[in-house]
Order: structure tokens, then C-alpha cells, then sequence
């Protein structure tokens, strides 16, 4: 048998095997049922000749590692590329989303991760878990860009401005808790907004002010960045506000 069609096959019956069970409160939860041994090795072979940007992936790592505020001002981000600047990130996504359903699902994500980065499945679902922020186990192409982007551009002041600005909605020159809760709703990624100001509030004042947002998103105490001089947060590694 073809080794791919051997692969589905063996998927199949794994995943047979797993939702079988007659009382439903015995039943597996996604998660178990993702170590599942049949399926951990149907995963990796049907990943082995598979390319993957491993920086990407990386991206998606670190994405998971950052505060909330900045997760959610890399989504706003996201929204404002164009098709160009992200048409690579483009086709990897349609390359993991095999099935072209739009969304990358949760099992095949996890296997990714845990196949490309060598993470343990556990910490592979933690990563999956804080991109999905619709709870819907899988990851919508909006969701991956925002994990993603910053292996293709660089956060500098315009784009950190623009952020700042979709937040001040009502342009009063920073960002007030009902400013918080018109963008995110009352909480984001199980973080209520109180939380999140509180944390980006260095000054105490009950807003967060552009130099608290810049510093939040970047680690960059003093504020300033040049529009035309992009800080490449890639490289900077382990220097990111988490």
C-alpha cells in the first residue's frame, strides 16, 4: 500500500478507535484524544516529507510567550498588510491546512509543532491554545497571521502608532479601560481588560499612554523608535516583552 494512502488509513483507524466510547462522559477529550500512540505516528509520517519554514513556527512560539496586549495589537497589525507582504505566510498556511477548509485544525497544527519544533505535545497544545482565540480548535487564516508576521516585518513606531490608534477609538491620546473593552470585549484570551490595563499601566494613572504601549510591545524603555529604522524583534529574541 502507497505509504500516504497507508497513512490515512491508519489515521482512520485511530481515530475510530479513539470515539468509540458508549458512555460519553468516558469519552476522550480532544486533547487526550491527540495522544493518542496511533495517531502521534500517523502525524509524523505523514509530515516527514513535508517543508515547513521553522521560523515561522518559532514565530508562533514566541506569539504564544507574549502579554496580552501585544498579542492582540499583533492581530490589529495583521489586519492592515497587504496581500503582498504576506503572500509566503500565505502559502505555508494552505500547505499546513491540508484539507483547504480555511482553518488549520487542531490535531494537524499540534503535529506540526511537535514534529518541526521538537516540543513536547503538551507545550505544542499550550502554543495552539493561545493562537485560537475563538476556542474553536482550530485556527483561522487571521489568527495564523497575527502569530506569524513578525518573521516578515518589523514592528517600528508607524506600525506601533497605528495599533495604538485602533485602540484609541475615541482619539483621546491613550487608551482608557472602555477603550479596552470597545476593541477586546470584556476580557481577552481569559485576561479581563482591568488586567490588561493594569499590567500596561506603568504610570498609574488608569490609561495606558503611547510610551506604556510602545514598551509593552517592544521591551524599548526609552520609547523611541524611528519610522524608518524598524527594530527587528526576530532578532532580538528573548528581549520581547512577554
Amino acid at each position: 500500500m502507497h505509504t500516504r494512502q497507508k497513512t490515512v488509513k491508519e489515521k482512520s483507524i485511530a481515530v475510530q478507535s479513539v470515539s468509540k466510547w458508549r458512555n460519553p462522559e468516558e469519552r476522550p477529550s480532544a486533547e487526550e484524544a491527540l495522544k493518542h500512540p496511533w495517531l502521534v505516528a500517523a502525524e509524523k509520517e505523514a509530515l516527514a516529507d513535508t517543508e515547513i519554514d521553522v521560523s515561522v513556527l518559532k514565530s508562533m512560539q514566541r506569539f504564544a510567550a507574549c502579554s496580552a496586549i501585544k498579542r492582540a495589537s499583533l492581530a490589529l497589525i495583521a489586519m492592515s498588510m497587504n496581500a503582498q507582504q504576506l503572500d509566503d505566510l500565505e502559502r505555508l498556511f494552505r500547505k499546513i491546512d491540508i484539507d483547504n477548509s480555511g482553518c488549520i485544525k487542531m490535531d494537524r497544527m499540534v503535529a506540526v509543532l511537535v514534529t518541526f519544533l521538537d516540543v513536547p505535545r503538551d507545550e505544542a497544545l499550550r502554543i495552539f491554545q493561545r493562537i485560537d482565540q475563538t476556542r474553536a480548535e482550530e485556527i483561522n487564516y487571521s489568527e495564523f497571521l497575527a502569530a506569524t508576521l513578525q518573521t516578515r516585518i518589523a514592528l517600528n513606531q508607524q506600525l506601533i502608532r497605528e495599533a495604538f490608534e485602533r485602540f484609541d477609538v475615541d482619539n483621546s491620546g491613550h487608551i482608557s479601560l472602555e477603550n479596552l473593552r470597545y476593541v477586546l470585549g470584556d476580557s481577552y484570551d481569559s485576561l479581563s481588560v482591568e488586567e490588561i490595563l493594569r499590567q500596561c499601566d506603568r504610570k498609574q494613572n488608569g490609561v495606558i499612554e503611547f510610551d506604556e504601549f510602545m514598551l509593552a510591545l517592544t521591551g524599548d524603555e526609552s520609547g523611541v523608535l524611528e519610522s524608518g529604522n524598524s527594530m527587528d524583534l526576530v532578532a532580538q529574541g528573548a528581549a520581547l516583552t512577554a
